[in-house]
């Protein structure tokens, strides 16, 4: 279960709506409804009954409120907790840069242990995972309270459409900027046992033949644009158990080309195939203008330029021409 899917519910149920509470969470109805869905599915009980024009909580739901309120409560303590320790850390250690990232984006983007010099020292970037929501709301209410000599915070988080994000959206009136890095495309992963690993090419006929798994956000919408709305059959958080299961051949997936410049791959005993009419996957940062105009950020930047820059040529990716924010220029991906 996701923590914010917690803070769904009881949105829902102090607004009685799904669509008010989706716009409050920059998140699509849709995808409100679906979080309340599996929260559903978890439970083993209803828990909003569905009318025309309205909604109403079961009993159940009423029940277990006082106990979702108290788990949102203590985990808004443990947040300041852990943010006041990595404060403390960043003094101790001289930190650089806070980076709120995805777990696909800190497998497939960025390179193993990566250090920076400040003088004689070397500056180390702290690391925390997180799904797209949360590094968003992290950024958001962080930067409300962070002193001016506060350790920079930034997020990296990945898009199939970011143009029409909410998320982008909601973030851009708390004054908290997106700049895209890179693009990228969507490959289909299968066992290196399955029959379709000698394909140079997958057809939407050859990819229907096993049952497709994907992620519960944004591939989740994806796929089921490309294959139709029941083509998920299993939707899950964990990159670990997809990659467990199209091992044993039990179903195909999805991962960004980009993870084929990753050391992941050679861990898993996968193929990786393109497939016909693809999608591109875009990645970017995102946080406050003094965060982003940074010198720790602008050195790590470049530290991903020089990583990248050898690549170009391998048709993975391209990276974003964002020079005000880089201090250099880079090879611009197509609109």
């Amino acid at each position: 279960m996701r923590i914010e899917y917690l803070k769904y519910l009881l949105d829902v149920a102090e607004h009685q709506s799904i669509a008010k509470a989706a716009r409050i969470n920059f998140i699509s109805s849709q995808g409100m409804s679906r979080v309340i869905h599996e929260l559903e599915k978890e439970f083993g009980h209803t828990l909003v009954e569905r009318y025309p024009n309205k909604l109403k909580l079961t009993e159940t739901c009423k029940q277990l409120l006082p106990c979702i309120e108290n788990i949102q409560r203590e985990y808004g303590k443990l947040s300041e907790a852990i943010t006041s320790i990595d404060l403390q850390n960043e003094t101790q250690q001289t930190f650089s840069l806070r980076l709120l990232s995805q777990r696909i984006a800190t497998i497939g983007i960025l390179p193993q242990s990566l250090f920076f010099p400040s003088g004689d020292k070397k500056v180390k970037i702290f690391y925390r995972e997180m799904n797209n929501d949360t590094i968003f709301s992290t950024i958001i209410e962080n930067a409300k309270r962070r002193e001016p000599d506060d350790i920079p915070e930034i997020g990296l988080v990945t898009f199939y459409d970011p143009k029409n994000s909410p998320l982008v959206a909601g973030a851009a009136e708390r004054a908290i900027q997106y700049v895209p890095y890179l693009k990228t495309y969507d490959l289909a992963i299968v066992s290196s046992q399955s029959k379709l690993a000698h394909k140079k090419e997958l057809t939407k006929k050859d990819m229907l033949q096993y049952p497709l798994i994907s992620s519960n956000s944004q591939l989740y919408n994806a796929i089921c644009q490309r294959f139709g709305e029941n083509a998920v059959s299993i939707a899950t958080g964990s990159i670990d158990f997809r990659m467990a299961l199209v091992e044993q051949d039990e179903g195909l997936s999805f991962i960004p080309a980009i993870l084929l410049l990753s050391p992941f791959m050679s861990f898993h005993n996968i193929a990786a195939i393109p497939f016909e009419d693809t999608y591109s996957v875009e990645c970017g940062f995102i946080g406050t203008s003094e965060a982003l105009s940074s010198e720790p950020f602008r050195q790590f930047v470049r530290t991903l330029n020089e990583y990248y820059e050898p690549h170009l040529d391998s048709d993975l990716f391209t990276l974003y021409e964002t020079c005000e924010i880089l201090g250099n220029s880079a090879v611009r991906a197509d609109s």
